[in-house]
């Protein structure tokens, strides 16, 4: 993912939030309490500054009911089929990293990532950062719905 791409996730981010906000008549605070949150973080979401943690991005689309892909600018389709699925990260990515016929070695490389951040997300069971969920998306024509374990479809 380039820099450029990477503003470009924050603006997208941003704007969907600006629009979840407007169509649910929704303020930051109502927002904030709907997925357990500090008001001034989501204040900081935004106005394009953060991005939330993994978490807090799988609750946004959970209760606007909006794809991952849409939020972040790589798809036109708000709705999603939402599945929660019961792999880990590194099971999801495992998976589409194969279907993709890449090594950890060359995601490493494709997405200029260390080799222990992918060693890493292999022994936690947690999600990596965002921007490296979205560089993985990107390079590897997946769907962050998927990464992120709501949907089964890549």
């Amino acid at each position: 993912m380039e820099d450029i791409e990477i503003l470009d996730a924050l603006n997208y981010f941003s704007e969907f939030l600006k629009e979840c906000l407007s169509d649910n008549d929704w303020t930051i605070k109502h927002f904030a309490d709907l997925i357990d949150c500090n008001p001034q973080a989501v204040g900081r979401w935004k106005n394009g500054l953060y991005l939330p943690c993994p978490q807090k991005i799988i609750q946004t689309a959970i209760i606007s009911k909006s794809s991952i892909n849409y939020m972040f600018g790589l798809s036109c389709k708000k709705e999603f089929n939402y599945c929660l699925q019961n792999t880990t990260f590194y099971e999801r990515y495992e998976h589409l990293r194969d279907l993709r016929g890449y090594n950890n070695y060359q995601i490493a490389r494709l997405c200029d990532f260390g080799n222990s951040s992918v060693y890493d997300w292999q022994k936690r069971t947690t999600c990596p950062k965002v921007f490296q969920v979205l560089k993985l998306a990107i390079k590897l024509q997946g769907s962050l719905d998927y990464l992120f374990g709501i949907s089964v479809l890549i």
